[in-house]
Parts: C-alpha cells; sequence; structure tokens
C-alpha cells in the first residue's frame, strides 16, 4: 500500500500539475503542506511530466506520493531520462479520478 493509505485519518492534498510552468511553487506547497502535517499526492500530467525531469523536482520523493500519467509521459516525456523518474509511479490517465477521490483538499498547477 502506498503511504496515503497507511494515515488515512491524516488530511491529504493533492496537487495536480499538468502545465510545466512555477516548479519552484509546486516543491514549497507540498514541502509546507508536509510542515503542517498534511499527507501530499502529486499527480503530473499533460505538459506538467516535463517537471519531472527538472533537477530540483528529485526531491519531492522524499516528502510525497507522486504519479505521472502514462499517456503523458508517452506523448511529453524523455525515454532516454528513465532514471529520474525513479520514485514516480506510473499510472494510466483514468488514475485521476482515484487521485481526486483521495484528497480532501486539492490544487491545480
Amino acid at each position: 500500500m502506498t503511504r496515503i493509505d497507511e494515515k488515512k485519518n491524516c488530511e491529504t492534498l493533492g496537487i495536480l500539475v499538468n502545465t510545466d510552468d512555477h516548479p519552484d511553487y509546486v516543491i514549497s506547497l507540498a514541502r509546507a503542506a508536509r510542515i503542517k502535517g498534511k499527507m501530499v499526492r502529486l499527480h503530473f500530467s499533460g505538459p506538467g511530466v516535463l517537471l519531472l525531469y527538472e533537477t530540483e523536482m528529485g526531491e519531492i520523493r522524499d516528502f510525497a506520493h507522486a504519479t505521472a500519467c502514462a499517456e503523458s509521459l508517452a506523448r511529453y516525456g524523455h525515454p532516454a531520462a528513465k532514471e529520474q523518474l525513479v520514485g514516480i509511479q506510473i499510472v494510466p490517465a483514468t488514475e485521476l479520478g482515484r487521485f481526486i477521490s483521495d484528497c480532501q483538499r486539492y490544487v491545480t498547477f
């Protein structure tokens, strides 16, 4: 089971990342929510998957559960850079509904 499932009683903030703008905001919000005791889930889709190849995004694996849309990775991803996706769960587009239902609150970038 995921870290999210281990703490059902803890409020979960979902961060849907569907643009490749503002990686610093995404990281800052995720870190701040975690410091406040929230569970954090990130889902990357569309051009947002490009942020997964940014060096600073590597740290999100330490404090958030991150997923990426398989279809978006096929369209926008860099197949040669798979090592940067270690720790990121690749899921079908249909998982977006589960992401939304698992989070008590969510924001979109």
